[in-house]
């Protein structure tokens, strides 16, 4: 039991990262980088079902299933409080037998082969969660992507939007940060707080991104992760092995409209994939920003779908046809992918089978079959508009033709089937 076995032809490691801290400012006036997990390919024979079953649980301990479940039973009194508790404890158990990580836990990175010295170098994709996430809720798409020969490092952020996050403060004791608003239903918080939000997850993916070019370069050591335990990252193994001349930042919901905002704001990125954005939270002025030159995938589920969101998604893909010429337009594609609702693009439907199902968490399409047509999606459009030609790894995603009976193309006028 657990997630599938990711698509491509690469078993698949995982290690978490946290920048030791040096003072204690907060973490909203002045934002650090956040602690992230890091997937990638290795050469390692996948994981036994039964092997290294706890570093490899989908929720990583009981505060991460305290706080999903909050969405549910918001903890507003005491005897909410220990319902929340009660229902947490079912579900965790539930998670833990149902929900491991189909990926090794601290191997090895892929190694450079003789034939192939060149391709040392692998792209990196950064992840960022939408509301009520964290870094392993999408720990399915970041297997599909790492088991072609991607880097993909899944944000924590600590703005207070996740479901809860974890990090070690410059004392070294460990922190939690629970939802902002776990009491307030989401329509109800005012979008000037989501912006606040918007701007502190941007910085967070910016500093991610320095914390890159630091391993990169060799100029962070082992004693710079606070992670200790099975699931910490060997810092050693990154020197001179990440392309960050291909970066990608990429989304879900929140996270979606944070990738679209770090893109314009950091020219760092070559790409930017963005699922089921959440574009209302997005200031005017940032869609004028983040009309930048770089090719853009925006991957739609069915249900996910409103006036106002239409209204801001149109205002962007204006900005960005203007800002191209007949000439060279720039590369905007949007899909909508049949059957799928919001959830889909998570892990929760592929977790929680059942329950997703009852609670329409999940679309007619089966969720396995979501999974794969939207990352498939997502695969082919980066070996395209990222890669070079002829690039051995990444592996080259097999495309499958029947994906596109449940695809719609959706150009700025209008939707139209393929």
């Amino acid at each position: 039991m657990g997630l599938p076995k990711p698509l491509g032809r690469y078993t698949v490691s995982f290690g978490d990262f946290d920048l030791r801290r040096i003072d204690d400012k907060p973490l909203s006036e002045v934002p650090s980088c956040p602690p992230f997990r890091m997937f990638y390919p290795t050469s390692v024979k996948p994981p036994a079902a039964c092997s290294r079953r706890c570093s490899r649980a989908w929720l990583p301990e009981f505060a991460y299933t305290w706080g999903l479940c909050s969405t549910v039973v918001r903890p507003t009194t005491c005897f909410r409080r220990v319902v929340l508790g009660f229902l947490a404890g079912i579900v965790h158990v539930l998670a833990w037998s149902c929900g491991s990580i189909n990926a090794r836990v601290g191997a090895p990175l892929l190694p450079p082969t003789k034939e192939h010295e060149e391709e040392a170098f692998l792209p990196v994709v950064i992840f960022s969660h939408g509301l009520w996430a964290c870094k392993t809720a999408y720990s399915a798409f970041c297997c599909d992507l790492a088991s072609h020969g991607y880097v993909v490092v899944a944000v924590e952020h600590l703005d207070g939007s996740a479901q809860m996050a974890t990090y070690v403060d410059h004392r070294g004791k460990k922190k939690y940060v629970s939802h902002a608003h776990i009491s307030e239903p989401i329509e109800k918080v005012p979008f000037d707080e989501r912006a606040k939000q918007l701007k502190q997850r941007a910085l967070e993916i910016q500093k991610v991104v320095d914390v890159l070019e630091s391993l990169q370069e060799g100029l962070l050591t082992q004693g710079s992760n606070t992670i200790t335990g099975s699931t910490k990252l060997d810092v050693t193994c990154l020197l001179h092995r990440l392309d960050l001349n291909h970066l990608v930042i990429a989304g879900h919901s929140f996270g979606g409209a944070t990738a679209v905002v770090a893109a314009g704001l950091d020219n760092r990125f070559k790409c930017c994939v963005g699922m089921d954005v959440w574009w209302e939270p997005t200031e005017k002025v940032s869609f004028e920003k983040t009309a930048g030159r770089m090719p853009m995938l925006f991957v739609n589920t069915e249900k996910f779908d409103w006036k106002a969101l239409r209204e801001a998604r149109l205002v962007f893909l204006n900005g960005r046809e203007a800002a191209g010429s007949e000439e060279k337009p720039l590369v905007t594609d949007v899909y909508t992918i049949k059957g799928t609702v919001h959830q889909n693009q998570s892990d929760f439907p592929l977790v929680f089978k059942a329950t997703a199902k009852k609670m329409g968490f999940n679309g007619d399409l089966d969720p396995e079959l979501a999974k794969n047509v939207n990352n498939r999606l997502c695969l082919e459009f980066l070996q395209k508009h990222l890669l070079p030609p002829g690039t051995v790894i990444p592996h080259p995603v097999e495309v499958v033709l029947e994906d596109k009976q449940y695809l719609v193309k959706v150009p700025p006028s209008g939707p139209v089937n393929l």
